[in-house]
């Protein structure tokens, strides 16, 4: 599984890291942004598996990942843009998990004695809990209210929340339970403070509860592989 979380890797960086606003505008406007997206893929896909690109079987199936990539994304496109479809939670997960499964599909045979090191699963695990998850809560309160605006301050905001939680959980010892609290509770009073004056953010319940469930399971099991 050496290729297949290394190249998971490079897709989550660039489906959702990496992916700016401006991106996804140009995505859905032109299919040059798909290709620029697809290219900062194979970007980072080189980049974490740089010494095995003389690999034949390696070359082959980036060629062949960006090709689907471009296929999917753009099918992904003109299913929302030309025959309306709904670019829900369900269209989210589903693109996702095409993805995923391409990669496990064509990823090529793993080197011999070689095994992932722990930081990739920890960015891996780090995506998951800031941008994976700001799009998840996106469209997760979307199915429940049609009319969720997507909110730049309000994300950045979510990001750097998750992000402390999860990184508390790498403190050695067991001080880590009583940063996590010390982190939660500000979380908290911070979110109302804000919710109080900054009237056109929603920063509700639903977000720190979503927020929450996402990152401190994630945390927790980014602790235990850190520990391993």
């Amino acid at each position: 599984m050496y290729f297949f979380w290394n190249l998971l890797l490079a897709h989550l960086l660039a489906d959702f890291t990496f992916q700016t606003d401006r991106i996804a505008k140009w995505k859905r406007e032109n299919i040059s942004g798909v290709f620029f997206h697809v290219l900062i893929f194979l970007f980072f896909a080189v980049v974490v598996n740089y010494q095995y690109l003389p690999r034949r079987d390696f070359a082959l199936a980036l060629l062949l990942l960006g090709i689907t990539h471009v296929v999917e994304d753009q099918w992904r496109v003109i299913s929302v843009t030309k025959y309306h479809s709904h670019d829900n939670i369900f269209l989210f997960l589903y693109d996702q998990l095409v993805h995923i499964l391409l990669i496990f599909i064509l990823a090529p045979a793993d080197p011999p004695y070689v095994t992932t090191e722990k930081w990739i699963y920890i960015l891996l695990i780090g995506i998951i809990v800031t941008h994976f998850a700001m799009i998840f809560i996106y469209f997760l309160k979307k199915l429940f209210d049609e009319k969720t605006l997507f909110i730049s301050k309000e994300k950045y905001h979510g990001i750097v929340e998750r992000l402390l939680i999860f990184g508390c959980f790498i403190i050695p010892g067991n001080w880590f339970w009583l940063g996590i609290v010390t982190i939660v509770m500000l979380v908290i009073v911070e979110r109302r403070f804000i919710r109080r004056f900054k009237k056109d953010l929603d920063f509700s319940v639903f977000n720190i509860v979503a927020s929450n469930i996402i990152a401190v399971p994630c945390a927790i099991l980014a602790r235990q592989i850190w520990l391993m």
